[in-house]
């Protein structure tokens, strides 16, 4: 049984979705699952912030993937 981790934040679209990120380029996906939620339902189904997703790109992750 995987372990699971959930990185939780208000919209998921800014910190949440960066940490999920972030840890998931850190841990072995075989042993660890790592998602992102949001408490509030205003960006559901959105892509990550812009501005998140630069900070990631400019680490070398892409969590354009991520809704």
């Amino acid at each position: 049984m995987k372990t699971k981790i959930l990185m939780v934040c208000l919209g998921n679209i800014c910190r949440s979705p960066l940490a999920e990120g972030i840890l998931k380029s850190k841990v072995d996906p075989n042993i660890i699952q790592v998602d992102s939620a949001g408490t509030g339902h205003w960006h559901v189904g959105q892509l990550p912030d812009k501005r998140s997703i630069e900070v990631a790109r400019k680490h070398g992750l892409n969590i354009t993937d991520q809704r």
